[in-house]
């Protein structure tokens, strides 16, 4: 009997605990405010959940990376021919993957190649002209955001009536448009300044992930 009447009054205050939260100002609030922001009650008063904090970044390839040092680099030196050893030398990459990346960039006429015993490589455009994220773009291999991006995915059961897939779409399209209104000569002028004002030479410092399928 005594084990019964415990049992019992656990289950009162398991339900009456339920009660509270069904009752709870938080409830109450998202009941209300179906578009509101999360809240939480704290010590009776109702306070924003604070947005989740950390570094924020668009993760691109080691390709993407190795190109946009190539052209950085060629635009702080434009009164000289320089070199794929050059450029390796000056980032610490190995000589054999730029060398994909330089003919690459090459063939989309960001890069012009001067042959000879003294020959090296040059912009093949202004700085002023090329844009950057049409430079990500030409040599990122996908913007697949997720899985279901890719045709040749096995599918997502939550695909007929997923909205995910398009806000990813449309963040992407945002991150390209920020780097769409940015050149290559104002990312080598600000460069230039910080070498100037560190008092020598330093390897462009990008900071992407890279992808175990990079070239």
């Amino acid at each position: 009997m005594s084990t019964l009447k415990r049992s019992l009054s656990h289950a009162r205050h398991v339900d009456g605990a339920h009660s509270q939260a069904r009752g709870s100002p938080a409830r109450k609030h998202c009941q209300k405010n179906p578009g509101a922001p999360l809240v939480r009650p704290c010590e009776g008063k109702m306070v924003p959940a604070a947005p989740p904090t950390g570094p924020w970044n668009m993760r691109l390839t080691a390709y993407t990376d190795y190109s946009l040092r190539t052209l950085i680099f060629l635009a702080l030196n434009r009164e000289q021919l320089v070199t794929v050893r050059h450029i390796a030398d000056a980032h610490g990459i190995a000589k054999n993957h730029l060398t994909k990346v330089v003919h690459h960039l090459g063939l989309l006429g960001y890069i012009v190649t001067v042959r000879g015993r003294n020959g090296g490589l040059r912009l093949g455009r202004e700085p002023c002209e090329i844009i950057i994220g049409e430079v990500v773009r030409n040599t990122e291999t996908d913007f697949y955001m997720a899985s279901c991006f890719d045709q040749a995915s096995s599918g997502c059961i939550y695909s007929a009536a997923c909205s995910l897939k398009g806000e990813l779409a449309k963040a992407t399209a945002a991150f390209l448009d920020v780097l769409d209104a940015v050149t290559l000569e104002q990312m080598a002028v600000k460069e230039e300044r910080k070498r100037v004002a560190e008092g020598g030479t330093s390897a462009v410092q990008l900071h992407f992930k890279a992808k175990s399928n990079s070239a």
